[in-house]
């Protein structure tokens, strides 16, 4: 979260517009996965103050709930490896078409772009010395 400390004697507030819990959720499972933290992490009555301070509307998780989504996720992960990993060379010939299209059709469209900037700005800077 963004905080403003508003000086030394002023109140820290949240600055997130909107608290999505599913996204606070998600993060704090991140978290625990990148910093190998004890499921336990969620239950620590520290951490459990510091997050209701930070935003009331939090809704605290136990550690089996952290521990499901961490699963599930993992799962999620796993499928999409699972499907890299499955791609046949057809499969992964007409990705690269689809690719290498894309990309020549951006290049055209920055040419074209180029193209028509500089031809419209010479052209009026021609006409103006004249």
């Amino acid at each position: 979260m963004i905080l403003d400390g508003g000086g030394s004697g002023g109140s820290l507030t949240n600055m997130v517009p909107d608290f999505n819990p599913s996204t606070f959720r998600e993060l704090l499972a991140i978290a625990i996965v990148r910093h190998d933290l004890p499921f336990q992490f969620v239950e620590y009555e520290g951490i459990k103050r510091c997050f209701t301070y930070l935003n009331h509307e939090v809704n605290l998780v136990k550690r089996n709930t952290i521990k499901s989504d961490i699963k599930n996720m993992f799962g999620i992960e796993k499928l999409k490896i699972k499907d890299l990993l499955s791609c046949t060379p057809e499969k992964m010939e007409s990705q690269l078409k689809e690719i290498c299209g894309a990309i020549m059709m951006e290049k055209m469209d920055d040419e074209q772009e180029n193209h028509t900037g500089n031809g419209s700005g010479v052209g009026e800077s021609e006409s103006q010395v004249a």
